[in-house]
């Protein structure tokens, strides 16, 4: 069960702990705590992990992290705490949701592939697509795999360019309908001046025939800490702003909006060349860590 957090949550026992080996105690009111497990009180000098609540009676596993189980007396203070063993298992809970997804250039299959290219590196997956005067225009080169239900979580360095504000490269990462090559993704805007946000667009592979579908106003970094849903009725894109702690929502749809003729059956990354006649750097876009859950 995964870690649960409450802010200004505290009580008192309504009655002593007689006993160093009782897995239930009570409290003269629950109602500011987590209404389930998991989550951590402290008692006295015990920390105790309580791990289902009843009312106003909580199941707890004493003498957690290092502490000891003690006897305790009635109206003692009940505080609910973030402790060390509580923050690793919160970000354990939902900096993607399980252990990371070991991938390698092997893992993915090119869609229009043509001159990008897919290397491996140490825990790493790098893609590149090379000067912008050398590349197909206005065509998508991705790396596709296949997922249907459930959350991508993926980490990026995009180590060249961030964005461009007129024509140039851009990354990009989402959705994929193999059968169609219908896509959804988050990536960088062009054709602004000013700094650029993310946007949400669609196409249909290969060519840049696109439609902008939003525009979140929010800094695009050289590390980007994103996240995909497809909960089999909607899609999600979400971004981090805490290395992967939360992840908040900056679009949503329906899979039967329109974009999609039956759905998404894949996630990619990759990006595209957009108006080659000036001489851009290769776009380097690095997948430095994944985490694929049901």
């Amino acid at each position: 069960m995964s870690e649960q957090v409450a802010n200004l949550a505290a009580s008192t026992l309504s009655a002593a702990i007689t006993s160093t080996s009782a897995t239930t105690l009570t409290v003269t009111s629950a109602s500011t705590f987590p209404g389930t497990g998991n989550f951590r009180i402290k008692i006295d000098t015990e920390l105790m992990l309580v791990t289902a609540v009843s009312g106003n009676t909580f199941t707890v596993t004493r003498g957690i992290e290092s502490t000891t189980a003690a006897t305790h007396l009635n109206l003692a203070p009940v505080t609910h705490i973030l402790t060390a063993g509580g923050l690793a298992q919160y970000v354990s809970d939902h900096a993607g949701s399980g252990p990371s997804t070991t991938l390698t250039a092997s893992s993915f299959t090119w869609v229009n592939q043509q001159d990008a290219t897919a290397t491996n590196g140490t825990g790493s997956v790098l893609f590149t697509l090379p000067s912008s005067t050398a590349s197909p225009n206005n065509v998508f080169q991705f790396l596709s795999r296949p997922w249907t239900t459930g959350t991508v979580s993926a980490v990026f360095d995009i180590l060249y360019p961030l964005f461009h504000l007129t024509n140039g490269q851009y990354w990009s990462f989402g959705f994929l309908e193999s059968a169609t090559n219908k896509t959804l993704w988050l990536g960088p805007t062009g054709g602004e001046a000013t700094a650029q946000p993310l946007w949400i667009g669609s196409a249909q592979l290969p060519e840049y025939t696109y439609a902008n579908v939003s525009q979140s106003f929010i800094p695009i970094t050289d590390r980007m800490y994103l996240q995909i849903e497809n909960d089999g009725t909607n899609l999600y894109f979400r971004i981090s702003k805490d290395e992967g702690l939360s992840y908040a929502t900056v679009y949503q749809e329906a899979i039967s909006a329109g974009h999609f003729t039956t759905g998404p059956d894949h996630w990619m990354f990759g990006g595209i060349n957009y108006g080659n006649s000036t001489t851009w750097p290769p776009l380097l876009m690095r997948l430095v860590d994944c985490t694929e859950a049901p």
